[in-house]
């Protein structure tokens, strides 16, 4: 689910979880799914109302560019992507 007017869009594939933000300028961060280690997401009442959360992320690398990404749609199926099968 993306939008026009968003700034920021995050993707989950079979194997990375990937970032895309700016307004001016593209930043994009990823990390393999298999270099989390741990994560926990957060829902606030309006995150409850609006359907987002904050998600973060801890990675067995050097990147910690992920750390935390807020206001994530659907963060269920973010969080559940990134749990180890």
């Amino acid at each position: 689910m993306t939008s026009q007017l968003l700034t920021a869009t995050t993707a989950t594939t079979d194997t990375r979880l990937i970032r895309v933000h700016g307004v001016f300028t593209t930043t994009v961060d990823s990390v393999y799914l298999d270099q989390i280690t741990d994560s926990t997401y957060h829902r606030s009442f309006l995150g409850h109302v609006f359907g987002y959360a904050s998600l973060r992320i801890e990675s067995a690398g050097q990147n910690q560019s992920l750390e935390r990404i807020d206001f994530i749609p659907h963060p269920e199926a973010v969080y559940q992507a990134t749990l180890p099968t």
